[in-house]
């Protein structure tokens, strides 16, 4: 599972003992996170790769698919209000480019994509609008 591929923006409730926990986890590591959001992601790579390992869950490696998956199961767009939607367009055009190189695009790979897309522009250009000065 890739590390650093910081292509969602998600907000979360959690319990601030829960926090606690994994920042006094996390900082007796030789580089402890140095934010919040990065002790959050930290934890959950950490935790995805043990349920990987355990079998417990599936590998996504493609950023389409991760898509797919979080529109099939009712979680929709991962990126609130358009934040990180730029990383997450490139990420996806990067992998849509390289597929189709390798011509092995379905079809439901190319709708998904153009979908994907679509909505992380509207979000973007929705943001953008909210922004602006009336």
């Amino acid at each position: 599972m890739p590390r650093n591929s910081q292509s969602a923006v998600i907000e979360v409730r959690a319990s601030i003992l829960t926090i606690a926990s994994l920042a006094l986890h996390y900082d007796k590591r030789r580089h402890p996170p140095r934010s919040k959001s990065e002790l959050i992601r930290i934890a959950l790579e950490d935790l995805a790769s043990v349920l990987v390992a355990a079998n417990e869950a599936e590998p996504i490696e493609s950023h389409i698919s991760a898509v797919a998956i979080m529109e099939r199961l009712g979680y929709g767009g991962v990126n609130k209000a358009g934040r990180g939607s730029k990383a997450l367009i490139e990420k996806l055009a990067a992998e849509h480019t390289a597929a189709r190189g390798k011509e092995e695009v379905s079809e439901v790979t190319e709708s998904q994509f153009q979908k994907s897309v679509s909505e992380a522009l509207n979000k973007s250009t929705e943001l953008k609008r909210t922004e602006e000065p009336s």
